[in-house]
């Protein structure tokens, strides 16, 4: 599981093989020490320079080559010291779980609200048929019933569900994982994270758009003090609206499997931040 405790950042002024100018900015992370940090950002700088060199393209997205800048909020460990669990704050400003081991798939499920529908819920119509989060539901009892091992949590999102598997650990690299987040329908994107960040994520805090907040006016690591308190004001005040909300629901549990105890420390971080019994929305 890849959480970083420090960083630091390099900067350098380059040229590609046709003259063009590139400010070029190297970030660098360690969970040891901000010397590791600095050497780690000065490598990838100089990599950055040498790809130019080369003539080859330089972009690079983060979110793919495993390098999250995040705030480390807390680490989770068990009771013989291991890391198994940390909670980050993404750059929307989102409270973030990384799981080691604790298989989460998030399911988007279509927007299937017609004007036929719409107009129908209006007048009194039912709609026919199971609605789409219905459907994934049955589908997850079949696969699980396919596994009489697995004891799946599913939670109700505002965009879908959130799904735990907790009968035993999944190695986020692996190709079982990565099956079986394809078989949940996960999407490719978040598979992708899972396997460079080597761990599963979950979100636990609202995203700021959906809870009446704006997204943080900068970025971590803040680097100066002004920044920092410009931070800290805007954070206040998320708080403060993203306690009206709740991130998910429990909708229903699948299977009678039995929990692993690094599951049930992880799941227990989820809904202490996750679970809000008072929030009429979810966001």
């Amino acid at each position: 599981m890849k959480v970083t405790k420090y960083w630091h950042r390099e900067t350098q002024a380059a040229q590609d093989r046709e003259g063009s100018s590139y400010a070029l900015i190297g970030w660098g992370g360690s969970s040891r020490s901000i010397e590791e940090a600095r050497q780690r950002a000065r490598d990838k700088l100089q990599r950055m320079i040498d790809t130019l060199g080369r003539g080859e393209d330089l972009h690079e997205y983060e979110y793919h080559n495993g390098e999250l800048r995040e705030e480390l909020i807390e680490q989770i460990t068990d009771n013989r010291g291991t890391l198994i669990a940390a909670v980050t704050r993404n750059r929307y400003g989102a409270l973030v779980l990384n799981a080691a081991n604790v298989l989460i798939a998030d399911i988007d499920l279509p927007n299937t609200v017609s004007i036929g529908g719409l107009l129908g819920s209006i007048f009194g119509r039912k709609k026919k048929g199971p609605s789409p989060r219905d459907t994934v539901i049955d589908s997850l009892h079949r696969i699980a019933s396919q596994h009489p091992a697995w004891r799946l949590h599913v939670y109700d999102t505002h965009s879908g569900l959130r799904v735990f598997e907790t009968s035993r650990p999944y190695d986020p690299t692996s190709n079982d994982s990565q099956d079986m987040l394809a078989a949940l329908n996960s999407d490719t994107l978040y598979r992708s994270l899972c396997r460079t960040q080597q761990c599963y994520r979950a979100r636990l805090t609202p995203k700021p758009w959906r809870c009446n907040s704006q997204r943080p006016p900068n970025t971590f690591p803040r680097e100066s003090k002004a920044d920092q308190r410009e931070f800290d004001q805007w954070l206040s005040a998320y708080n403060d609206t993203a306690r009206r909300y709740t991130v998910c629901r429990l909708n229903t549990t699948i299977g009678n499997g039995i929990m692993t105890d690094e599951a049930m420390q992880v799941m227990a971080v989820h809904d202490s931040y996750a679970l809000n019994d008072n929030a009429d929305q979810i966001a």
